[in-house]
């Protein structure tokens, strides 16, 4: 994710571009270390302009083999979260 959108500004016609990027490294990244996990990632995009975001992920699973991460990368134009969810097989 800071790979990506490090320097960057917003701009509306280039978040679809970035969001996948980011998914998809992500994605990659995890199953290289774990394949034997499903992987579930939400990228969220959004413009800095004063407004407030609040998101939440909410799951039911098995707390001993399933688990979730959320990071959060902020420069002065933009901030984008991401949940990755990894469900085991």
């Amino acid at each position: 994710m800071f790979q990506v959108l490090e320097s960057k500004r917003y701009t509306p016609s280039k978040t679809a571009e970035w969001t996948d990027m980011i998914g998809n490294r992500i994605i990659d990244q995890m199953r290289a270390i774990a394949p034997n996990f499903k992987y579930i990632v939400n990228v969220c995009l959004v413009q800095k302009v004063g407004a407030g975001m609040h998101c939440e992920t909410l799951s039911y699973w098995d707390a001993k083999t399933d688990g979730m991460v959320q990071t959060k990368y902020e420069n002065e134009s933009l901030t984008c979260l991401c949940t990755v969810i990894g469900v085991s097989i």
